[in-house]
């Protein structure tokens, strides 16, 4: 690791009330081989539970909106940042809060949601045992620096046999080979 700038709780604002968000943003600056810096911001987004003193989904569209901006000054100040983004979102892909993280495609700060499955091609990632539904809440995303290095068949959704002893949510994993990596092998 080279670096951290992680975030403790974030100060949000929902409806002129002021919020937080108790989780943060982890986020770590690694080095995958000489020269080539990869960035990295994990979080967790408020779940899908009410709660009575706010709105929780749109306490989670605050999160996104906060977390995009967070983003958007990395990239500012970086356009060559090699960006992931991961963690439980808690929200599925064309809610508010996604589209907000993903941003605008035609822009320098969008990121791009990494098409990942199983090995089943199944999307899902997360099992709510209340309302007895599969749904894609954790998700990877990447900026169009670091698109070039995803290697998509190495990447996915993991499910063992065993997947749902530990927790309600599947492990997504990725590949990344640089691109000085990549013309050496060729």
């Amino acid at each position: 690791m080279l670096e951290h700038h992680s975030q403790g709780i974030i100060p949000l604002t929902v409806h002129g009330k002021a919020l937080h968000s108790p989780r943060g943003i982890l986020d770590v600056t690694v080095e995958l081989q000489s020269g080539y810096q990869l960035r990295i911001l994990a979080l967790h987004l408020k779940a899908k539970v009410n709660i009575e003193e706010y709105n929780q989904a749109e306490l989670r569209e605050a999160e996104a909106h906060s977390l995009h901006r967070y983003i958007h000054d990395i990239l500012t100040a970086n356009p060559k940042t090699h960006l992931l983004v991961m963690g439980d979102f808690n929200d599925t892909k064309n809610s508010k809060p996604i589209q907000e993280i993903s941003g605008k495609p035609d822009q320098a700060d969008s990121l791009h949601s990494l098409p990942l499955t199983d090995d089943r091609k199944e999307l899902w990632t997360e099992y709510w045992k209340t309302p007895d539904e599969y749904s894609r809440i954790d998700y990877m995303m990447v900026n169009k620096e670091l698109e070039k290095a995803i290697q998509l068949d190495h990447s996915g959704i993991a499910r063992p046999d065993f997947w749902n002893e530990a927790s309600d949510h599947c492990a997504l994993f990725t590949t990344i080979i640089p691109e000085a990596k990549k013309k050496e092998e060729n």
